[in-house]
């Protein structure tokens, strides 16, 4: 029995087969438009979440912190220098 692959859809080619833009009406447009968005969307949060899993929201209080902890940091080390 022959091994059938995944077809993969080539963005490009799919996009210069569509019809050309004088051809469509404007509510074909306008649809297009709109399915064009949600997947722009849906790709832009599909990323922001991956960055923020790995990478998770600051807090006020951590910055404080991690301020505090540069400036004591610096001071310490000026104070070896002189």
């Amino acid at each position: 029995m022959p091994e059938t692959k995944p077809q993969l859809i080539c963005l490009i080619c799919y996009r210069r087969s569509e019809p050309n833009d004088e051809d469509e009406s404007p509510e074909t447009k306008a649809e297009r438009e709109r399915v064009r968005r949600q997947a722009n969307n849906a790709r832009e949060r599909y990323a922001v979440n991956r960055i923020m899993s790995y990478h998770p929201p600051c807090t006020v209080n951590t910055m404080c912190k991690d301020v505090i902890y540069i400036i004591m940091y610096i001071q310490s080390s000026s104070s070896h220098d002189v």
